[in-house]
């Protein structure tokens, strides 16, 4: 910062004796100075944006570095105490711990690894992690010390956090496995730490979001309207000033004038008027009969419903034309 500062007044003490009281000065002396002055102006700037930056997060670190002077004496006990001893497995739930762990681990198939044989950490099952603490301490995650040896099982070469726990899981590896698969499905988000998304595809994301990654197709349709119906706008509205001034004398004339008329207003009830109606001719027609224009009726119904044993039940049809003379 200094440097720029420097670097300021010296480019600003050029310009001042090349422009001076001259009243024209070439811009091939005087626009590279402007230009490199401009340049060092906006870098001073953000170095004392990045300045201020580096301030708030010194006052962020004191503060917390005073929060940590301020700790229970458990805490500071623990800080100062490196080898501050865990509490023991046995407080906590998981597998039975067997009586005899010797007979049990020559029986689960697990073999014990010296220390100089051990595989890198890349190489390790749980990527070094150990299982008992995961599965006997609620998901806790331990770093396993390769010092103590490894346990082999299988293809798997798996590290523990303590000369306890190493016994354990070769007792019973099998279970202490179960036990992680179980620890990962209750918490997904270990199988990655873990490592064991090629071991579990249930707990791969990738897998769930690729059901949904084939794109939903849907038919719409979208019309547009050719004509459209402005609903906001007055048609009475005016907005020549002499147009209104024309109509506000139109209005006042109005009221100075007064109609003058013969009628009342009941006139138009007495009024005469004449109609001339042309009255049909009177004229006979001789016709054979006389006819109707109804149309004839049918009548059905069931005769038969009274009466003794050898009464019987029939249905009469009648058809009857209204337009007769004889039925009247």
């Amino acid at each position: 910062m200094a440097e720029m500062e420097i670097e300021m007044r010296t480019l600003l003490e050029g310009l001042q004796q090349t422009v001076g009281e001259n009243s024209v000065v070439s811009k091939e002396s005087v626009y590279p100075a402007f230009e490199r002055l401009g340049e060092v102006h906006l870098a001073a700037c953000g170095e004392q944006r990045l300045g201020v930056a580096r301030q708030r997060i010194l006052e962020v670190l004191e503060d917390w570095m005073r929060r940590l002077d301020e700790l229970s004496p458990f805490l500071q006990v623990g800080d100062d105490s490196p080898h501050f001893d865990a509490p023991d497995l046995e407080d906590y739930e998981g597998p039975a711990i067997p009586d005899d762990l010797e007979a049990m681990e020559s029986v689960s198939g697990a073999q014990r690894v010296s220390p100089a044989d051990s595989p890198a950490r890349e190489e390790l099952a749980l990527r070094g992690f150990c299982p008992v603490a995961l599965v006997r301490r609620g998901g806790l995650l331990r770093r396993g010390d390769a010092s103590l040896g490894c346990v082999r099982v299988g293809d798997a070469t798996f590290t523990l956090s303590s000369a306890k726990a190493r016994d354990l899981f070769a007792a019973s590896p099998g279970e202490y496995r179960k036990g992680v698969a179980a620890a990962v499905r209750k918490e997904p988000f270990l199988a990655k730490l873990l490592g064991l998304l090629a071991t579990l595809p249930w707990a791969n994301v990738s897998n769930v979001t690729s059901i949904t990654r084939e794109r939903l197709s849907c038919d719409f349709g979208i019309q547009t309207p050719t004509h459209f119906e402005e609903c906001h706008i007055d048609v009475d509205y005016e907005w020549n000033v002499w147009a209104l001034r024309r109509r506000a004398l139109e209005l006042a004339n109005l009221r100075g004038k007064a109609t003058h008329s013969c009628q009342t207003h009941l006139s138009h009830f007495r009024r005469d008027g004449n109609t001339q109606v042309w009255r049909p001719k009177a004229a006979s027609v001789q016709t054979p009969f006389n006819k109707g224009q109804c149309m004839p009726r049918r009548l059905r119904y069931v005769a038969g419903l009274r009466g003794g044993p050898d009464v019987k039940m029939r249905v009469v049809s009648l058809q009857l034309d209204v337009g007769q003379p004889h039925q009247y």
